[in-house]
């Protein structure tokens, strides 16, 4: 499979986060409730259960390469993935395996059409303003080079 010109945002964000869902155990399989999910794409508008991880997609801008037929754009985007857990161990754990998984993913992601840019080493505290609820988050920058007739 490969990234779609014509979705190529949601089909960027729907890989990145399928991979995920493929290399990322939820330490609470066997608790979680069936209609709650560990990797998601959006913030859930149900009842949350943690940990819980959100793939989205944070800016993005496209700039023409080449005005020749075929018109070749540049597009970079964004994505963001948040961490939320009650436990700042659990939250570390998660955040190093995410990390690293990403970091693995990248020929992966390069043969979909996904060029890494920015692949930070490290998740960054963000705090939330719900109690007991901890959150970290790292920025992934990605170019593709994209054709139109």
């Amino acid at each position: 499979m490969s990234l779609n010109p014509a979705s190529m945002i949601s089909s960027a964000l729907v890989k990145i986060r399928d991979d995920l869902i493929a290399n990322v155990t939820d330490p609470k399989s066997g608790t979680r409730p069936p209609a709650s999910k560990f990797i998601m794409t959006a913030y859930p508008s149900r009842d949350v259960f943690y940990p819980h991880i959100i793939v989205r997609q944070a800016g993005g801008s496209g700039t023409p390469e080449s005005v020749n037929a075929p018109i070749t754009f540049l597009y970079d985007m964004l994505f963001v993935i948040d961490v939320f857990s009650k436990s700042t161990k659990e939250l570390d754990e998660i955040c190093g395996v995410v990390g690293a998984e990403m970091l693995n993913d990248v020929a992966n992601l390069r043969d979909f059409g996904l060029h890494a840019m920015k692949m930070p080493l490290f998740f960054r505290d963000n705090p939330v303003t719900e109690p007991g609820v901890h959150r970290k988050t790292a920025e992934y920058s990605f170019y593709t080079h994209i054709a139109q007739a």
